[in-house]
């Protein structure tokens, strides 16, 4: 008689495991290495689109000179309704300049740009402050209002961007 018992119905043959155990550990060797090699190749592309971009950056600073920055303080707090409910926005900004004589201009006028943000920031709606490409839109209607304010230094230099560097919605 034969060692091993046999609990299947009379009728029906069953394959043995060990070969699907084979195609199974195969199966996912190969899905982990076509991850890896995803994983790889995004990375790669990813490393080359940065140094792209900083070759940019690098290429349209005027005039070689550094960046330098000043943080737009206090925070802006605004409130705006949604669903019928109060909410409100905290947001900090900073603005980069190539020449301190505009960063001292941004200091002279910041109760001006400081009320131009402001009036921007409270006509803005639930829908209009959230998301990525929103907040991108907003960041240049804001570096926009700025120019307009201070214009460009003796040097012809201006606000050349402005960072988004808080944003809180409650």
């Amino acid at each position: 008689m034969n060692n091993k018992q046999n609990n299947h119905p009379p009728g029906r043959q069953y394959r043995q495991t060990g070969a699907m155990s084979a195609i199974a550990i195969t199966f996912i060797i190969l899905i982990l290495l076509a991850g890896g090699g995803g994983a790889f190749y995004y990375y790669s592309t990813l490393a080359e689109k940065a140094q792209a971009a900083d070759k940019a950056a690098s290429a349209q600073s005027k005039d070689g000179l550094p960046p330098i920055y000043l943080d737009l303080e206090p925070a802006f707090i605004v409130n705006f309704e949604h669903k019928d409910t109060l909410r409100y926005l905290q947001a900090n900004f900073s603005v980069m300049a190539r020449d301190q004589a505009v960063l001292d201009k941004v200091t002279l006028h910041m109760p001006a740009i400081r009320d131009r943000i402001l009036i921007l920031l409270s006509n803005k709606t639930y829908a209009e402050l959230s998301g990525k490409a929103r907040k991108e839109k907003l960041r240049l209607e804001i570096l926009l209002e700025i120019r307009k304010i201070i214009g460009t230094s003796d040097t012809g230099h201006s606000v050349e961007n402005i960072y988004i560097t808080g944003y809180v919605m409650q």
